[in-house]
C-alpha cells in the first residue's frame, strides 16, 4: 500500500493518485 504524502504522520491514509 502506498501512503499518501499529504497526510504524513498518519499510518493509514488514503491514497489518492496524483500526476
Amino acid at each position: 500500500k502506498k501512503r499518501n504524502p499529504n497526510y504524513k504522520g498518519k499510518w493509514d491514509a488514503p491514497i489518492i493518485d496524483n500526476p
